[in-house]
């Protein structure tokens, strides 16, 4: 039985004498903190709280750390607070207003799903956990998975965090919130072994009992933690979004690649390469790992060419050693890389991630087209999110000023890396077709134009490892994001650019290029 404060008094010891195990025993604010680096409770026992509300507050904290089925129990002072606490519970199973609930609405909402059950014995107030919830652990804390769960970590490769200051400039015309990135803090990077029982469910979430590694989470620096599979319920618990479905156990070892929107050229580009740089590291200590790989909904059942394979190919992965996953998967033993790129706030790019864009580079030129020469190129788009309405005036402004106006997508891979390579100006609308400027190895200037409710940074990040100047232009959307808060449709709104204000900067800064 694990007690983290000895609670000898009747009726408290009589509970623990047949309580589920393992029991817990909360009788001060330290017992508190230590439930976070603890296996989770099958009994929990609030000895801590005095009063209804106080006994509301703490529940609304802790009791997340119960299994499902588990009991949490309030001892109070004396039968008549626990009467009151127990009708507090009980109005909240109900839905019924009471004094002693919760402000947040999102917290008593949740926490009304989740009560199995409320009786009272004397003055022990018992209520059944109905439903799991998960701890999210962040990336800084990967080594308590360990102290939560049976699954073992080991750290293979760690890199010190570091500041970098990219060495080129940026420059904005048109309004946007965000200011150019001078420096970058450079989180620490690691590369880990993960040795249990450990789910790899469908989005990107992977759990270790009900524990959530850092790798479910692709923006592992921002808080709070999210995944779109997850629905929160405090900073640091989160249920399914939907019941996830049994996993079918693999035998072996397993480096992980999975990225969201699995699929997707963009998501590859930034996300998913991001992770590559562990893969060698994982091979030293485990030459027959393999690369865990997700398949997305839409291309199962159907004879889909993914550019991840040639990608990897590319990196040096053998096609042999990349596993497809379609469904969730249980596996021993799995090993995963902190990602070398942020793009969310705080947006970092640890600049060593040019060594796996290289490296990429040059097993792609292998099968890619003669090189050229003076080469000034406009990436544009006629179709998908944040369309330009103007793009045909905007192509011809750039057509006139000696560009070839190119869609990256409609090439193969080894001419898309040999046509960023070549490159000695690069322009285009901001997105996924610009972040070919991976394989833009010598670090061309580059010219983006967007619209200002577009807050990703992948273009900064990248040129900020490459050492490109950077030149924006911001043009309003047709949904402007609101005064506070984040709107998905303006992020992703269409807009037109806006030649009246940009057309003479525009061609000065051609003409100089």
């Amino acid at each position: 039985m694990r007690v983290l404060q000895r609670w000898r008094r009747d009726p408290v010891a009589r509970l623990l004498r047949s309580a589920t195990q393992p029991a817990v025993v909360i009788r001060d604010f330290a017992g508190v903190a230590l439930l976070d680096s603890s296996p989770a409770p099958a009994t929990l026992v609030d000895a801590l709280s005095l009063e209804p509300t106080a006994a509301m507050r703490l529940a609304r904290r802790i009791y997340w750390h119960l299994v499902e089925g588990g009991d949490y129990v309030v001892a109070a002072p004396d039968e008549q607070v626990a009467a009151a606490i127990e009708t507090a519970w009980r109005a909240l199973a109900e839905g019924r207003p009471t004094v002693h609930l919760p402000r947040r609405r999102r917290v008593r909402r949740e926490l009304r799903r989740a009560i199995g059950g409320v009786r009272r014995d004397g003055r022990l107030v018992i209520v059944t956990k109905a439903g799991r919830s998960f701890f999210r652990l962040a990336e800084a804390e990967a080594a308590l998975i360990g102290a939560r769960t049976a699954t073992d970590v080991e750290v293979l490769e760690h890199r010190d965090g570091h500041e970098f200051t990219p060495r080129r400039s940026v420059h904005s015309y048109g309004e946007h919130r965000d200011t150019p990135l001078e420096t970058v803090a450079v989180p620490a990077g690691e590369v880990r072994r993960y040795t249990g029982d450990l789910t790899l469910h469908e989005g990107m979430v992977v759990s270790a009992e009900t524990t959530l590694l850092p790798e479910t989470f692709k923006w592992f620096e921002h808080q709070p933690l999210d995944n779109s599979q997850l629905r929160g319920i405090t900073t640091r618990f989160a249920r399914f979004r939907n019941e996830p479905l049994s996993a079918d156990r693999l035998p072996g070892s397993y480096y992980l690649f999975e990225y969201k929107n699995s699929g997707h050229y963009g998501h590859l580009l930034t996300e998913g390469i991001a992770k590559l740089w562990g893969w060698e590291v994982a091979r030293r200590h485990d030459p027959d790992v393999r690369l865990a790989l997700r398949r997305h909904k839409r291309d199962r059942g159907r004879d889909v060419m993914r550019p991840d394979t040639a990608i990897l190919q590319a990196y040096g992965v053998d096609p042999a050693d990349i596993v497809w996953l379609e469904g969730p998967a249980q596996v021993e033993r799995l090993y995963a890389a902190t990602p070398q790129l942020h793009n969310k706030e705080p947006f970092s790019i640890d600049p060593r991630i040019v060594e796996v864009w290289d490296r990429m580079l040059h097993g792609l030129l292998r099968e890619a087209p003669d090189p050229t020469t003076g080469t000034r190129i406009f990436v544009t788009r006629h179709s998908g999110h944040r369309l330009c309405h103007n793009w045909p005036d905007v192509e011809a402004e750039f057509t006139d000023a000696g560009f070839e106006v190119v869609e990256p997508a409609r090439r193969s891979l080894a001419e898309q890396a040999r046509l960023f390579a070549d490159a000695e100006v690069v322009a285009g609308f901001g997105g996924t077709g610009l972040f070919n400027l991976i394989f833009a190895a010598h670090g061309p200037p580059v010219v983006v134009l967007n619209q200002a409710a577009y807050d990703a940074r992948n273009e900064e990040l990248i040129t900020a490892a490459r050492g490109s100047d950077l030149h924006y232009f911001w043009s309003a959307p047709d949904l402007p994001q609101p005064a506070r808060g984040f709107d998905y449709a303006a992020f992703q709104s269409p807009w037109t650019f806006d030649l009246a204000q940009h057309r003479v900067p525009l061609r000065d800064l051609l003409a100089s290029l």
